[in-house]
C-alpha cells in the first residue's frame, strides 16, 4: 500500500505485521531524527505514555497552533486580516524541521519525506528533501 494519509497511529490499529512494508509520504514521521523532534516526542511521551505514536496530524496541529499564538500575540486581536498579515513569510521550528508560511499563497512551505513501515510499526524515512519545499497549493509552479 502507498497512502498520504496512513500515519503511525493507523499502523498501530491494522496491527505492525499487516502494516510493515507500506509506503506513506508524508511532512512528518516520529522517526524524524532532529533534536527538536527527539524533546517533542519525549514530550508527548511523558503526557500520553510510550504507547501513544507521534504522527504528522498532529505535528502539523502542533506548529500551526505555535504560529497562530505568535501571530495573536503580535497583533493582540482576532481580526482575521491582521492575523494573516502577521503570520505571512513567517518560520517555526517544527519538529519536522523549520516551516515557512508561503507569504504568496499563505500555505506552509514543509519538508517532504516518504517512509516505509518497519516491524516495530515505525516508518523508516527512505527519502526526505534537502530543505522544506515551497507551496504551489494551485499547481501553477507545474506547467
Amino acid at each position: 500500500m502507498a497512502s498520504l494519509t496512513t500515519t503511525e497511529a493507523e499502523i498501530r490499529a491494522m496491527g505492525f505485521d499487516v502494516g510493515e512494508g507500506h509506503f506513506t509520504a508524508a511532512s512528518y514521521f516520529q522517526g524524524v531524527t532532529t533534536e527538536r523532534n527527539n524533546r517533542f516526542v519525549d514530550r508527548y511521551r511523558e503526557r500520553y505514555g510510550d504507547d501513544e505514536p507521534t504522527n504528522m496530524c498532529l505535528e502539523a496541529s502542533y506548529f500551526q497552533v505555535h504560529l497562530f499564538a505568535r501571530a495573536l500575540e503580535q497583533t493582540n486581536s482576532l481580526e482575521a486580516s491582521l492575523l494573516r498579515n502577521s503570520i505571512m513569510g513567517t518560520e517555526f521550528d517544527a519538529p519536522q524541521g523549520c516551516v515557512s508560511i508561503n507569504p504568496s499563497w499563505g500555505h506552509a512551505d514543509v519538508w517532504a519525506r516518504i517512509g516505509r513501515v518497519n516491524r516495530l510499526g515505525q516508518f523508516d524515512i527512505v527519502y526526505q528533501s534537502p530543505s522544506n519545499v515551497k507551496a504551489d497549493p494551485y499547481l501553477v509552479g507545474h506547467g
